[in-house]
Formats: C-alpha cells, structure tokens, sequence
C-alpha cells in the first residue's frame, strides 16, 4: 500500500561497538527495502561512530547522526525530528530477523490499523533464549481491547512500527532515562485506532547486564515507576484508567522484588517509598485480580500489601 511505503528506522546507540554492526547488518539484510536508517550516536567514545560511519558509506539508506552525550530519549527525539515514513525503532544492542519488516507490514493490510507489532524473544548476551512473548496466532486488537497486563501488552517501541500520523506532534519524554518508551508508546496508544499482532518472534530483545533497564539499582531504574506514573495521569478517566494502574502496581512490586537486597535502595527510603505507592492502589489491584479469577495472585498481593519485608525475605531465599 503506497501510505506504507516509507519507513524510518530509528537507531540510537551510545559505546556499542560489541553489537552495533549486528544490529546494523540485520537491518540491511531486511526482505523489505523501503526504508531509511537514522542512526544517532550519541556521544559514543569507543568505536561505535566509525562502524556507523561504515555502514552509512557502504549503504545510501544509512545514515548517522554524531552528538554529544544526552540520552536516549533525546536521542530518539533527534531521529524523529529527521524520519519522512512511518516509524520503526530498534535498540542498537538488538537485532532482527531478515523478514522482520515484511512481517509486520503484512498487519497494516488490516483495516484501521496504527501499530503493528510482535513477539520478541528475550536473550542473554550470549544469545540463549531467556523466554518468548506473546500468543501463537496473530490476533487483530481493538485499542479498547488492548492488553495492558496480558500476553498481548507490549508497552515498549522496540518490535513495531507505528504510523506516522499517530507519532506526529509526539516526543519522548527526556525526564525518563527509564519508562520513558512506555509512556511514548501510551501516547501513541491514545490516538490509535487499532493494532496488529504478529506472533512470529522476529525481534531479538538482548537483556545487556548493565543496560539503562537492567543491572543494580541506581536512582535511573526508579525513573520507570515515575514515567508509569506519567502514563497514570495521562489515561485518567478513561476506560483504561484502573487497567494502567495494576500495570503501575505490578512494576512497583517487581522492583522491590528485584532490589529487595540492594542497601541504597532500601536504606535510603526508596523500598519505603515504593511500599506506600502500593499500598495506595492496592484495592484496585486486588479488584482486578479477583475479576480475572487469579485468587493465587491475589493472596500473594495481599501478603505483599501486608507483610512487604516479610513476603520479600521469601522470596529472596
């Protein structure tokens, strides 16, 4: 269809010359051609910006932006200040399958479709399979329909391609060096019509041990709650608003989990800070958990709710 003809590949990356060219090359490996490749290096001092460099000489689709150090976010924000198509975004320590394009293209054949998007499978950095996400078949989502805390959630920009008329006029939050892609895609999310679900796992998700995401608590990884907190308000009085505020709840109980032993977040008031957000939503949450029939989820939630140290000791064991 001629209004998909052009797509926009965003790819920010900062020191990544250990995964930059996989990334880069998978991309320039796509069965589907129409696209062009805006790489932002932002502020990389090892030798990323000579292998984007290269790969922009050696492909007239690629090429790179050089900037000083600012984020991620900002940097998203400079490549779509650049982008003419619809838009794609890919993580530089990532990589996709050759059909990864030409699979979720396939989803905008559907009627009123704005976001297409698929299943990734989670890897280490030495590409074992961790999980795969999502359903078997490929399922046509209403945006009422849309599963906030189900196997069809996909609050993240990785793995989809949004059109450009529901992205326009839309920037990443730079406040948010964590969430700040879930609150993006949540704006998205309220001017689309419907989305397209690909079950194929043909997005590499690749969990690097001292991502922005992942690795010991540091003040940045608190930004995610902040930024769900965003999206809060952002669905307040809408059909979504208690749906996205169990998908708060659930973010706030796994970094506890997650930080439990961690003394700066403990000792420094941010697990205290974290309990009392809970315990501020919890109603909503057992509520929903009782609609869904989840009453093992729900003791469970209780005990946390109750007992946090307690629940939190277990499960650390």
């Amino acid at each position: 269809r001629k209004d998909y003809f052009m797509l926009s590949i965003i790819v920010p990356v900062y020191n990544g010359e250990k995964y930059i060219q996989r990334c880069l090359d998978s991309i320039r490996k796509q069965t589907y051609k129409e696209f062009e490749v805006i790489i932002v290096d932002d502020g990389s001092y090892d030798g990323t910006g000579n292998l984007c460099d290269q790969s922009a000489r050696m492909d007239a689709r690629f090429r790179v932006i050089h900037q000083k150090n600012v984020g991620v976010a900002r940097a998203r924000n400079v490549g779509l200040a650049q982008a003419k198509g619809d838009l794609v975004f890919i993580d530089a320590d990532d990589y996709v399958d050759s059909d990864y394009l030409e699979k979720l293209m396939e989803g905008f054949s559907y009627s009123g479709v704005d976001i297409c998007y698929c299943a990734g499978q989670d890897e280490d950095e030495e590409q074992n399979i961790l999980s795969r996400g999502g359903r078997n078949e490929d399922v046509f989502i209403s945006v009422k329909d849309y599963e906030w805390n189900g196997d069809l959630q996909h609050p993240v920009v990785w793995g989809a391609i949004f059109r450009r008329e529901i992205v326009e006029g839309l920037q990443f939050d730079e406040r948010f060096p964590v969430g700040e892609d879930s609150l993006f895609f949540a704006k998205c999310l309220k001017k689309a019509r419907n989305l397209y679900f690909v079950s194929d796992t043909v997005y590499h998700y690749v969990q690097c041990r001292e991502s922005a995401a992942h690795g010991e608590f540091n003040l940045k990884r608190m930004s995610e709650i902040y930024a769900w907190e965003e999206i809060c308000n952002l669905y307040q009085n809408s059909f979504a608003e208690n749906l996205v505020k169990v998908a708060l709840i659930i973010r706030i109980k796994e970094k506890c989990n997650q930080y439990y032993n961690d003394q700066t977040f403990r000792n420094q008031g941010y697990m205290k800070m974290m309990i009392t957000k809970y315990r501020s939503l919890q109603i909503i949450y057992f509520k929903e958990l009782i609609n869904t029939n989840k009453y093992r989820e729900l003791f469970t939630a209780i005990v946390f709710g109750l007992w946090p140290n307690f629940y939190l000791k277990i499960k650390n064991k």
